[in-house]
């Protein structure tokens, strides 16, 4: 049976559990899907070190385990190129997928995520992507990723005034943290909303299906050994 692992790439055990709800009520039809997280790293990731530090983590966590794909579930894909590097399989990240779906399901869409501090970073991922074309703005909660999970109701009406901003069409969940409300504000907010964890599950187990793995050719080519010269 092929395997998915879905990582949690920061040390929280409560949001690796929440993950774990969440791919397990949505799981494809004959995957094993393991849902885990490093033990070393950050509790949560916030901004470029906090995403570097996770980025060491999951390329050692990648070595201890055996899988078909791997999905980060980070949505500012959290060193998603380092693990094309080393894993053979598909690598995706939770903010790409999110973000094609979106595409794929509304002409103008809008991001939420935790903190201001993460925008530039998933604003210049989807330049990177070339989906900010209908991207009409990514807006922060202003609230720390270790907070989402209390706070429904604050969630809940940012949505609505960032809906309202942006004259958007579908609001994707710019944070791992946000995946057990997806259902719920879709039913509040009358559009799409689209949580990459599951998305991403789904695309991965689509790729795996059909034998698609990294392409080893050049860029994504397994690192170099280094050899010391004087």
């Amino acid at each position: 049976m092929p395997k998915i692992a879905i990582i949690n790439p920061n040390t929280t055990v409560a949001m690796t559990n929440s993950l774990r709800v969440t791919v397990e009520r949505v799981a494809p039809p004959g995957f094993e899907l393991l849902v885990t997280q490093p033990d070393t790293g950050v509790a949560s990731i916030e901004g470029f070190s906090d995403g570097i530090q996770a980025t060491h983590a999951l390329i050692a966590l990648t070595e201890q385990i055996q899988a078909d794909g791997w999905l980060v579930a980070c949505a500012d894909d959290t060193g998603v190129d380092a693990l094309r590097e080393v894993c053979v399989g598909p690598v995706m990240g939770i903010g790409q997928a999110a973000m094609q779906a979106a595409t794929l399901l509304s002409a103008r869409y809008s991001i939420l995520t935790p903190m201001q501090r993460s925008v530039a970073i998933l604003e210049n991922n989807a330049r990177r992507y070339g989906l900010d074309a209908s991207l009409q703005g990514v807006h922060a909660l202003n609230l720390p990723v270790l907070a989402i999970e209390k706070n429904f109701d604050l969630i809940k009406q940012r949505a609505r005034q960032i809906l309202e901003k942006d004259n958007s069409e579908c609001l994707v969940l710019g944070c791992a943290g946000f995946t057990r409300f997806r259902k719920p504000l879709e039913d509040a907010l009358g559009i799409p909303v689209i949580d990459g964890v599951q998305v991403g599950v789904h695309w991965l187990a689509g790729l795996i299906n059909l034998g698609l793995k990294t392409s080893k050719h050049c860029t994504y080519n397994y690192p170099e050994q280094k050899t010391e010269v004087f």
